[in-house]
């Protein structure tokens, strides 16, 4: 606990907290980050769920470098926000389970992969497999749910307001 209140209050902590428009910035960048990773992510899985059939493969192998780009821009102004508030998020239900969802996602991504990895990038009518398919739907919700418990993170916080003037 004192790792956290000692990152809470170093300069960038301090900073972030204190700042009329760090916060908001980073969330922004948070947003467009998310936007970019799970909106690849649901376009893939609703491809291997067959939507639409002539997309072929190989246009995800060149968005590959785009969805890094956006875990990176989510990873990096997550953790500015953390800082920010380390004590109190870390022992946050949703955060933790906003984290939780995220692992699993990114592992049922994992899975996918292994089992698609066989089929031709070039074939814009590959036919996906029944177990890449239900991995779609897994992968479809625990994004989705890594979404809104991620939102619902800011109506379980208790509100940081001072009536001291």
């Amino acid at each position: 606990m004192e790792v956290l209140t000692w990152l809470e209050n170093t300069w960038l902590g301090q900073f972030i907290q204190s700042d009329a428009f760090a916060h908001p910035i980073l969330l922004c960048f948070h947003a467009v980050g998310m936007g970019i990773v799970v909106g690849l992510v649901l376009i893939f899985d609703l491809r291997t769920l067959g939507y639409p059939k002539g997309l072929p493969l190989r246009t995800f192998q060149s968005l590959v470098g785009l969805g890094w780009i956006g875990f990176a821009m989510n990873a990096a102004s997550g953790v500015l926000m953390f800082v920010s508030e380390a004590s109190t998020i870390l022992f946050n239900w949703t955060f933790q389970l906003k984290l939780a969802l995220i692992a699993l996602g990114g592992l049922s991504l994992w899975i996918m992969g292994k089992i698609t990895a066989s089929l031709d990038p070039l074939d814009g009518e590959v036919r996906f497999p029944p177990a890449a398919k239900v991995w779609a739907v897994i992968s479809a919700l625990l994004w989705i749910g890594a979404i809104v418990a991620g939102r619902y993170i800011a109506y379980t916080l208790k509100p940081n307001i001072s009536l001291d003037g």
